[in-house]
């Protein structure tokens, strides 16, 4: 939450600073006056749009090319597609103002778009995914050092114990008052801990507690399915001796749904 938080932040600010800045470089003579403060709010709108038609292709590509799975390529088509998106974008909202502006002020601001104005904003594309490059790793990193750290869980059966480490680790649960650990292999394990003290432990942005009995892995859900009174069921990969379907509880299905898709 602290970090969309910052992140909004960094995007008003990003839209307040790239707006005045297109408006200092775009117009000589800058006067307080009516028409000037026409051009600044249709300016400001101009880029919260552009700014707002690329996070969309970022959250397009957090779906189809992840950081972690494939960097150069990750950011070889942000660079390229979101330079290109950013242009566009820019380009088209220009000349849908261009209507406005006849209406209002009878002339247009297309004049010297193609020979300057679009080179000031082929800069400004690049200082946007800049901004977000940075602070996208400067998060990542802090989460690797502070949080991602693959943890070791202690089986015990009789007398033999065995580690787990959590990376093979695909779910928990809990049944008769015994929590069991499912691996790769689709094997129980017995653990000596609640699912209470295992939820604070796990790595949040792979497991998710879905209800008082179950602990999954993200990798581990195959398909949802909504039901009555806005729960969702759950079919997963596990091979599990249990009749009952796992249902997200209601409370848990706005954040659950939200875990899922990011």
């Amino acid at each position: 939450m602290r970090h969309k938080q910052n992140w909004v932040t960094i995007k008003i600010v990003g839209i307040i600073f790239t707006s005045f800045t297109i408006f200092y470089l775009t117009y000589s003579g800058i006067k307080a006056n009516l028409i000037h403060a026409y051009y600044l709010t249709t300016l400001v709108l101009q880029v919260t749009l552009t700014w707002e038609s690329f996070l969309l292709f970022l959250r397009y590509l957090d779906r189809k090319i992840k950081w972690h799975e494939s960097l150069n390529k990750r950011l070889s088509v942000q660079v390229i597609g979101g330079t290109f998106i950013i242009l566009i974008a820019f380009t088209i909202i220009q000349f849908l103002i261009y209507p406005l502006d006849k209406l209002i002020l009878n002339r247009h601001r297309l004049h010297g778009y193609w020979s300057f104005d679009i080179f000031i904003c082929f800069l400004l594309a690049i200082i946007i995914q800049l901004i977000y490059t940075i602070y996208y790793f400067f998060i990542h990193w802090n989460v690797k050092e502070n949080k991602v750290v693959k943890k070791e869980y202690i089986s015990r059966v009789g007398n033999k114990q065995s580690v787990l480490s959590e990376n093979e680790i695909l779910g928990f649960y809990t049944e008769n008052k015994i929590v069991f650990a499912i691996t790769g292999k689709n094997s129980k394990h017995t653990l000596d801990l609640t699912l209470e003290a295992i939820d604070k432990q796990v790595n949040s942005n792979d497991f998710f507690r879905v209800n008082r009995q179950f602990i999954l892995r993200k990798t581990s859900i195959k398909e949802l399915k909504s039901e009555a009174n806005n729960r969702l069921s759950i079919k997963t990969a596990l091979d599990l001796e249990i009749p009952t379907p796992i249902i997200v509880s209601r409370k848990n299905t706005p954040s659950f749904r939200k875990w899922f898709n990011s």
